[in-house]
This record gives C-alpha cells, structure tokens and sequence, in this order.
C-alpha cells in the first residue's frame, strides 16, 4: 500500500483578537482606570492567532485560474462513492450517485476550513466523492473530496468567488426579444463570465413571434461578427427549436437568462 502524502496547507483566517472595548466613558466614570497599570512587558511573536496551518493527507493541487481548492485530499475509495452536486441548498448539497440515487449530503469541516477565495466550497456541477450513510432514510452522505475543476461560470461577491456552476461546457445565454424586453447589456455580462471559465457561449433570443425578426438583425450580426453563435427561437411557435436541441447535444450544458424569458418552456 503506498504511503499516503503529507502537505502543510492554510486554513481560513477566521480567529482573532476580540473587537476593541467601547465602553470607555463608563469605565473612566467607575475607576478612573486607577486600578489599570499599563503593561511592562509585551512579547511579540512571528506566530499569532490569525497564522492557521495544519498538516493533511493529500496532494497540492494546480488548476490555474480555474477556481477550486489548493490541495486534493486523500479519501478512501473503498468506502466512497462519486457523485455529481445537482444543487447546492444552504448547508446541504444534493448529490446523485452512478446509480441514478440522491442523497442529501454535508461537507466535511476539512473542506470548509482549508483557505480559498470561494464563497462557498461545494457549487453545484461537482464531481465529489461522499460517504453514504447507511440505512438513512431519506438517504444522506458527506461529501468527504472534491474533484477539480473545468468550465465554471462565477461571479465577484465582496472580493470572493461565487461560483454558480462548475463542470459545464457550453453556457445556453437566454433572453427575449418581448416580454420581457431585450437586455443585451444582460447578455454581454454573461458572456464575459463564460469566457472568463472557458466555456462556450450559445446566445439563444426566444418569443421572436412578438417582434419582426428584421428587427433583431442588426445585434445578431454584432454577436455573429464576434464569433458567437445566436439562435432565434419561439418556444411557442416551435421555430428553431430543433436547432437548439442539436446545439445542446454531447455537451454538459447549463441554461442561464433572467426570468420570463422561456428557458422552462425550450
């Protein structure tokens, strides 16, 4: 059996010092602070509160600029399953096996403490690998590792990464030429998170039933000239809907849009 690997990795900074005492007025009222001396001796350290590091088995992990964990952590595959994360509610991640099984899982505190930039450690679109619980009804697991990643779509939330979906390869970008009104500053947003994860942007322009399509050439040509394909679609009437569905064919897909635009109804 080969010997299992040891790193030394941070961990987040979430210890400190007390905030400072507000209640000055009142204790100089009280005592005047006669009974307080300063201190006469004070040691500084190269080691305080907020340095939080500890020795795990696993290897260092570097996956460029695609956001993840710094280490893969050993786990024991005997007794794990893999796993895709289908969503991600509050401290739960629902997580489907080989078999087609879901199972509601939590994360190991180790993964919650290793130092990321993330907002979140589990996003959904993981591949993981979790402990089923056995005889649990309804089934439950813990998600003990999770696989690096490819393909997210995130976002900047107070200086940390969001990310919304790992494990894509083609983003479905979807918006309306009506009802709700056409937002191409929505799409350009969309767009930059694609290409900023390495994922493949479709534009998808649905309820051209309610406008002249005439109308919607001139943006069309913009996205095409930028090399970006752009579908027009009407859920409705069935017009193009083929062609999305052999667009969305062989690839892990996500479909993102503000809502009212039709993604349920593609």
């Amino acid at each position: 059996m080969a010997k299992k690997k040891k790193i030394r990795t941070d961990f987040r900074k979430n210890r400190g010092d007390r905030p400072r005492s507000s209640d000055w007025t009142r204790r100089y009222k009280d005592h005047g602070f006669e009974d307080e001396s300063p201190p006469q001796v004070e040691r500084i350290s190269g080691k305080g509160e907020l340095v939080r590091r500890r020795t795990v088995c696993g290897e260092q992990s570097d996956d460029g600029e695609t956001p993840g964990l710094s280490v893969h952590l050993d786990v024991d595959e005997t007794v794990c399953r893999p796993g895709r994360v289908l969503s991600v509610l509050g401290l739960l991640s629902m997580v489907e096996d080989s078999s087609g099984n879901v199972y509601r899982c939590a994360t190991r505190r180790l993964l919650k403490t290793i130092s990321t930039d993330q907002r979140h450690v589990v996003a959904a679109g993981d591949r993981v690998y979790f402990r089923p619980v056995d005889d649990s009804e309804p089934k439950e697991g813990m998600i003990e590792r999770i696989e690096p990643r490819y393909g997210c779509v995130c976002r900047a939330v107070r200086r940390r990464q969001h990310i919304i979906v790992a494990n894509v390869d083609q983003i479905a970008i979807v918006s309306s030429a009506a009802e709700p009104r056409f937002k191409p500053n929505l799409i350009d947003r969309l767009l930059l998170a694609a290409e900023k994860g390495g994922v493949r942007p479709l534009i998808c322009i649905n309820k051209i039933d309610l406008v002249d399509p005439a109308v919607l050439q001139p943006t069309v040509g913009v996205y095409g000239r930028m090399g970006y394909r752009v579908l027009l679609l009407s859920a409705k009437t069935g017009f193009g809907v083929e062609r999305f569905r052999q667009a969305l064919q062989g690839r892990e897909n996500v479909i993102a849009g503000q809502s009212g635009v039709g993604k349920s109804s593609l």
